[in-house]
C-alpha cells in the first residue's frame, strides 16, 4: 500500500499564479508548480528559471575562511609541504581533485591523500596522519570530512601540522581544534546556504584563493559532486549545478570526456540525473572496490590516454560493483526475512562479516526502498564493524543516532544517510536501542508514501507543458522532476518490453483522452481494465527520429472497491482450485485444539480498533467468500487498508495489510503478520495450524459463515477423484509413458496431467499421489520422475490414505 500525498497542502492563490504566467510566459500549471515551491514571486520564480553566477555567495561569508585563506598562502608563499586529506567517494575525489588542481596554480607544493575505504575507514585516522607528518607535511586540508575528528586533528597538530576542516557533515557538539574550520552547518555560521556539499565547501575556499573567474573553471566538478552527493539542488546548489553541466556539455575535460564515453552516453547531452547515475557510480567504484586515488588522477589529468585507460578501470571497477551489490542485497533480504520483525521492527539492522563495506550504503539504500525503513547494513573490518545507514522521510537519521552515540567508536552523516564504527560486541545492543528509539515515532510514517505536485487532467499534458517543465532543470532532489497524479485513469491492454519482460507500455485513459505510459521495471496492474490513480512524470520519447509526449509511471494505487476487485477475482478461477486443493493436498491428520471463529460483523468491528496499515493478512481461498469479504470490508470502510494480491503477499510490504485471493499456502511467511485469517474455503484446523506454525493459534482466526464451506465443496467435489476420474488418470498416464514420453522437471507429470485433464496442478499432483499409493505408478525426485507399473490386477482406492482422507473432507457424513 502507498500513500499518495500532494507535496504542498495549501492551494496556491490563483492571483499570484496567473500574475508568475502571465509575466514569463509559463503555462498556468508550470506557474503553479513554482508558487508551490515557495517561488511566489516574479523575482523569485525569474531568478530561480535563470541560475548564473551572479547569484553565488560571498565565499569569506563562511566561517572560518578568512584565516584558511591567510594560513594557506603563507604555506604556498613559504614552500610549505601541503596535503589535501579528502574522501573516498565522489564527492570527497571531486572536492580534492578541483582544490588540488586550483592550489597547483598558485605554485603550492601540493599533494594529496585518500584513505582506503577498506583498511582505514572514513574520515581522519591516526596511522595516515603520523604517516603524512614523517614525510614532511606541515599544512593539512580536509575535504568531505574531519569535521568529528577531534582526536585525530590533536595528534596532526601535537605532530608539527597545521589543520584546516572544510566539511559539511552535520557538527558534532565537540568540534576538532584547529587553525580553520569551514562548514555552512558550523553553530553561528552567517552563511545564507548551509546545503553544499563537500566539494561545494572547496569550491568556496577556491573561489576565496583565486576568484570566482578562475574557480568557475572547476564548476563541473563541483556540480558532478553535488549531484552525486544528493544534497538540494536549489539555491546555490542549483546555481552550481547548472554551470557545471553547461561546461560539462560544452567542453569537458579529459577525464569527463572519458566517463562520458564509456557510459555510453552522448557527448553534449549530458544532464544531471546523468551525473548521478551513470558518472557518479564510476567515480564511486574506484572507493569501493579497490582505490579512489586513480578517480583523483582521472579527474586531474590532461592527457587523453591516460583518462581512456583510467576510465576503463573505473567501469571495471563498477561492474564489479555491481555483481557484488545484487549478490549483498539477496543475502540481506534472505537475512531480513529470517531474522527481522517487521511487526515491531522499525529498522532493519543486519551484518556479515564478509560483506564489502565499500557497497554498504548502495545496498542499505535499494533495502529502505523495499522494506521503508531505516536500513543499517555493516560488515567487519579488522576489530570492528562498518556500518552505512539510509533512512526514509520522517526520520531523520542523524539525530536519531546521536542517541546511540555511546555505542560507536565514531559515526556521523545527515538526515538521509550516516556512517558509523561499532565493536562487534555492542551490535546487538545498538538494534534494539535504535528500534526502541524508532518505536516512538507514529507508525503511518513506515508505510510507503509517494509525493505528488499537483493533480493533472491528461488534456492539460502538452508540449507546452513539457518544455516549461524544461526549465526547471537541473532536477534532482530537493529540486525534483514534477510528479502528476492522474486520478480514475484506465490502462489498455498493457505491453511488455525489455528482454525479460521487466517494463511494459500501455496507454492511459480518462475523460476520453489517453496518454502513453511507460513503466520501467515494473509489472502490469493486477486489476487490468480497472480504475487507478497513478503517479507519473512528463517527458519525451525519442523512437527512431519521432519525438513524442508519454509519461513515465512512478506508482499505481488501485481504486479500492468492491465492484473493481471482483473482477480480479473473476479471472482467478483456477487459481481459487489450487488454493483450495492445497488445503486438502498438504493436511495432516493430527489433532490440535480449535481455532477462534469469528462471524463477519464481529470480526470487522474489531478489526476496526486495530492499526490502520500493519499486521493483518486475510485469506480469501474461494471465490464465493471473497467476493462476500471485498463487500463486507467496503461496507465497514476497510478495504482502502489493504493491499490486494493474488496467489503470493511476496511483493506486499512485510506487515502490510494485506488481502490475499487465492492464496499460494506453500509460499505464505506467516511470521509477518500479527493475525491471520482464512476466510471461507474448505478449512481444516490441522492444516491451518501446521501451515502457519509460526503463529500460535490465537493469531489465527477463521471466517465461516453458512453456505462457505458447501460453496468450496461445490467445486471441489468436480475434482473428487471418483472411480471414473482415477482411471481417465491412470489411462493417461499409461499412454503417454508406454509411447516413451520423458518429464524434465519434478513438477512435469503434474503439470501436464493438469493440462490432459483440465484441473488444477495441485489436484492432479494428488491424483498422482493416489496412483502411486495404488502402486499402480512410482513417483521420484529424479528423473523421469514418474514410472508406469502396469496393472497390477484389481485394487480398491480405499488403499490410498490420501484418498480416505480427501473424501472424508468431502463428505464428512
Amino acid at each position: 500500500m502507498i500513500r499518495l500525498i500532494p507535496r504542498h497542502q495549501a492551494a496556491a492563490d490563483p492571483l499570484v499564479v496567473r500574475e508568475i504566467a502571465s509575466a514569463l510566459a509559463l503555462s498556468p500549471v508550470m506557474a503553479e508548480l513554482l508558487v508551490g515551491r515557495g517561488l511566489d514571486t516574479v523575482a523569485k520564480a525569474d531568478a530561480f528559471l535563470r541560475p548564473d553566477a551572479s547569484g553565488l555567495h560571498d565565499p569569506f561569508a563562511l566561517g572560518g575562511m578568512d584565516e584558511a585563506v591567510r594560513r594557506i598562502r603563507e604555506a604556498v608563499s613559504d614552500g610549505r609541504h601541503i596535503v589535501l586529506y579528502g574522501d573516498y567517494d565522489v564527492d570527497g575525489v571531486s572536492g580534492t581533485a578541483l582544490l588540488l588542481m586550483a592550489m597547483r596554480t598558485l605554485g603550492a607544493r601540493v599533494h594529496y591523500y585518500i584513505p582506503s575505504r577498506h583498511a582505514e575507514g572514513y574520515g581522519l585516522n591516526e596511522e595516515a596522519i603520523a604517516r603524512l607528518a614523517g614525510e614532511g607535511a606541515s599544512l593539512l586540508i580536509t575535504v568531505d570530512c574531519g569535521v568529528s575528528n577531534c582526536r585525530e586533528a590533536a595528534l596532526a597538530r601535537s605532530l608539527g601540522m597545521e589543520v584546516i576542516v572544510t566539511d559539511h557533515h552535520e557538527c558534532p557538539s565537540t568540534l576538532p581544534e584547529c587553525a580553520a574550520l569551514i562548514n555552512p552547518h558550523l553553530p553561528g555560521t552567517a552563511y545564507p546556504f548551509a546545503d553544499l556539499c563537500g566539494a561545494g565547501v572547496a569550491f568556496k575556499l577556491v573561489e576565496a584563493l583565486i576568484g570566482r573567474e578562475r574557480a568557475l573553471e572547476y564548476v563541473d566538478l563541483a556540480a558532478l559532486a553535488t549531484v552525486a552527493d544528493i544534497v538540494p539542488l536549489v539555491g546555490e546548489n542549483r546555481i552550481l549545478t547548472s554551470l557545471g553541466l553547461d561546461a560539462i556539455n560544452r567542453s569537458p575535460r579529459p577525464g569527463v570526456r572519458a566517463l562520458i564515453a564509456v557510459s555510453g552516453l552522448e557527448e553534449g547531452d549530458v544532464g544531471a540525473g546523468h551525473l548521478g547515475f551513470q558518472l557518479g557510480p564510476r567515480i564511486n567504484a574506484g572507493g569501493r572496490m579497490d582505490l579512489a586515488r586513480k578517480a583523483v588522477e582521472l579527474l586531474t589529468t590532461d592527457d587523453c590516454d591516460t583518462a581512456v585507460a583510467l576510465a576503463a578501470e573505473l567501469d571495471r571497477d563498477n561492474n564489479e560493483r555491481r555483481s557484488q551489490c545484487a549478490r549483498m542485497e539477496r543475502e540481506a533480504c534472505e537475512m531480513a526475512s529470517r531474522e527481522v520483525d517487521f511487526l515491531s521492527d522499525r529498522a532493519v539492522v543486519l551484518w556479515r562479516d564478509d560483506w564489502n563495506s565499500g557497497i554498504l550504503g548502495i545496498v542499505a539504500g535499494k533495502l529502505t526502498e523495499r522494506y521503508w525503513r531505516p536500513v543499517v547494513l555493516l560488515a567487519r573490518e579488522a576489530e570492528r564493524y562498518h556500518g552505512s545507514a539510509r533512512s526514509i522521510p520522517g526520520v531523520h537519521l542523524y539525530h536519531v543516532l546521536e542517541e546511540c552515540a555511546h555505542l560507536f567508536e565514531r559515526f556521523g552523516g545527515h538526515a538521509q544517510a550516516a556512517g558509523m564504527a561499532i565493536a562487534g560486541d555492542r551490535l546487538e545492543e545498538f538494534r534494539k536501542r535504535l528500534n526502541a528509539l524508532l518505536r516512538q515515532v507514529p507508525s503511518e510514517v513506515f508505510t510507503p508514501v509517494a509525493y505528488y505536485d499537483r493533480a493533472l487532467r491528461t488534456g492539460e499534458a502538452d508540449e507546452r507543458l513539457l518544455s516549461d517543465l524544461d526549465r526547471l532543470r537541473p532536477t534532482g532532489y530537493g529540486n525534483a522532476r514534477p510528479v502528476f497524479l492522474i486520478e480514475g485513469v484506465r490502462l489498455g491492454e498493457p505491453r511488455t518490453m525489455g528482454s525479460q519482460g521487466q517494463h511494459y507500455r500501455a496507454c492511459a485513459r480518462q475523460d476520453g483522452q489517453a496518454l502513453p505510459i511507460v513503466a520501467f521495471g515494473q509489472k502490469p496492474p493486477l486489476l487490468r481494465g480497472a480504475k487507478h490513480d497513478a503517479l507519473v512524470s512528463l517527458e519525451r520519447n525519442s523512437w527512431q527520429g519521432r519525438v513524442s509526449l508519454q509519461a513515465n509511471l512512478l506508482a499505481l494505487q488501485s481504486y479500492a472497491v468492491a465492484r473493481e476487485v471482483d473482477k480480479l477475482i473473476s479471472r482467478c478461477d483456477d487459481a481459487f482450485d489450487l488454493s483450495l486443493w492445497q488445503q486438502l493436498d498438504q493436511a495432516d491428520a493430527a489433532a490440535h485444539d480449535p481455532l477462534p471463529a469469528s462471524g463477519t460483523r464481529e470480526y470487522c468491528e474489531r478489526l476496526m480498533a486495530s492499526d490502520p496499515f500493519y499486521g493483518t493478512l486475510i485469506l480469501l481461498p474461494e471465490p464465493s467468500a471473497a467476493r462476500d469479504a471485498v463487500r463486507v470490508l467496503e461496507e465497514y470502510g476497510l478495504l482502502e487498508r489493504f493491499d490486494v494480491r493474488c496467489g503470493t503477499a511476496v511483493e506486499a510490504m512485510p506487515a502490510d495489510n494485506c488481502l490475499l485471493l487465492a492464496p499460494d499456502f506453500s509460499a505464505l511467511c506467516p511470521r509477518f503478520w500479527a493475525e491471520i485469517c482464512v476466510w471461507g474455503g474448505v478449512v481444516r484446523e490441522d492444516f491451518v495450524v501446521n501451515r502457519l506454525s509460526q503463529l500460535s493459534p490465537a493469531r489465527i482466526g477463521i471466517i465461516m459463515e453458512p453456505g462457505y464451506v458447501q460453496n468450496a465443496l461445490a467445486r471441489l467435489v468436480r475434482y473428487g477423484f471418483s472411480d471414473t476420474l482415477l482411471r481417465a488418470m491412470y489411462a493417461a498416464v499409461r499412454r503417454e509413458l508406454t509411447g516413451g514420453r520423458t518429464f524434465r522437471e519434478t513438477d512435469g507429470p503434474a503439470r501436464w496431467l493438469a493440462g490432459e485433464l483440465g484441473m488444477p496442478i495441485s489436484a492432479a499432483a494428488a491424483g498422482l499421489r493416489i496412483l502411486s499409493e495404488l502402486s499402480l505408478i512410482s513417483c521420484s525426485e529424479e528423473p523421469p520422475y514418474i514410472v508406469f507399473h502396469g496393472s497390477r490386477g484389481k485394487v480398491s482406492l480405499h488403499q490410498s490414505a490420501t484418498y480416505r482422507r480427501i473424501l472424508q473432507t468431502l463428505y464428512p457424513n
